[in-house]
């Protein structure tokens, strides 16, 4: 991957990060709190799968990509990943003091917490979203072309997973997306070079 896609994917990462602060002003949290909803209810049909998908998204899926990746005898890129993500989830549980944002199945009774394991941290940002779009990026510099839609696509899916198991608003998904693109951007420049 190049300086300049780098650089792109970090200036993308930064929007969606601010993006997802949206919410934090009053018109737009009742527009991701309407949204969340309707996701949330279009979604729930496919909760058996975003319950597959789940550990992807968490520390040890993310722990299992490091290990491959070193396995695969790219050292530095595991370096790379693991330090990018030490700093980036730094900022991530920041954030989740200061925001305190309470979880969408706290909020609202109707929705069904459905994931395997609840999570006692608060909403904002994703941390799940941040560790796969890290994990999706970095993936995507080192396979094939023909092969980059796949771990974008989990993404995703993993993403789209944490709205419909009840767990994230909208905007903390593109928040903590946000994060893990400029995640990726930093482990890939520490792997590549900075130049």
């Amino acid at each position: 991957m190049t300086p300049v896609t780098r650089t792109v994917l970090a200036a993308l990462g930064f929007v969606l990060f601010v993006a997802g602060l949206l919410y934090r002003l009053p018109r737009c949290e009742r527009m991701d709190q309407q949204m969340f909803r309707a996701w949330h209810r279009a979604l729930r049909g496919g909760q058996a799968l975003f319950r597959v998908l789940w550990p992807l998204g968490t520390l040890v899926g993310g722990l299992a990509f490091v290990i491959l990746v070193w396995l695969a005898g790219y050292r530095r890129a595991a370096a790379g990943v693991v330090l990018a993500y030490l700093l980036t989830v730094a900022v991530e549980r920041g954030i989740k003091n200061y925001a305190q944002r309470p979880r969408p199945f706290r909020v609202w009774p109707e929705v069904q917490m459905g994931q395997p394991k609840e999570p006692q941290d608060a909403s904002f940002p994703s941390g799940d979203a941040l560790r796969i779009w890290l994990v999706a990026w970095v993936s995507v510099a080192f396979l094939p072309l023909g092969w980059a839609w796949l771990p974008l696509t989990l993404a995703v899916l993993v993403s789209l997973g944490r709205i419909a198991l009840g767990v994230h608003y909208p905007c903390d998904v593109l928040a903590g997306s946000g994060l893990g693109w400029l995640a990726a951007a930093l482990a890939l420049a520490l792997a590549y070079g900075l130049g």
